[in-house]
């Protein structure tokens, strides 16, 4: 499959072929449909976020914490908790939690959603 690979921390991602992810009990596979790049992406590939080890413990690693995609029976879903060295700038992913989009939503739009509502409300918290 093709994804947004990086080889170490600071590196551009490079668009290439990565094996692709096996799912393993408690995960489900994905088909990604959108995913945004955040400053947080941004942080933890370039190696300066305090969760940038944690998130990336082993190279080659594909960027992204989460997305929209369809599960395999069809369902449009947002997704997270992607484990290493996976991520959701690939053409599929396995994700660990795993939430219903409502009909009538892009996938652009329901990828574009979480990280401004997250953005919000962390500070308010």
């Amino acid at each position: 499959m093709k994804a947004a690979v990086i080889h170490q921390f600071g590196q551009i991602p490079q668009y290439e072929e990565f094996p692709a992810p096996i799912a393993a009990q408690d995960y489900t596979p994905v088909q990604v449909k959108a995913a945004v790049l955040e400053n947080f992406d941004k942080g933890t590939a370039a190696g300066t976020h305090y969760s940038s080890k944690h998130l990336y413990p082993q190279f080659p690693a594909i960027v992204g914490t989460d997305g929209v995609g369809t599960t395999p029976n069809g369902h449009l879903v947002s997704f997270g908790k992607i484990p290493a060295p996976y991520g959701a700038f690939a053409d599929q992913t396995i994700a660990g939690y795993t939430l219903p989009v409502p009909d009538g939503i892009s996938p652009a739009s329901a990828a574009a959603i979480s990280p401004a509502v997250l953005t919000s409300l962390l500070p308010l918290r």
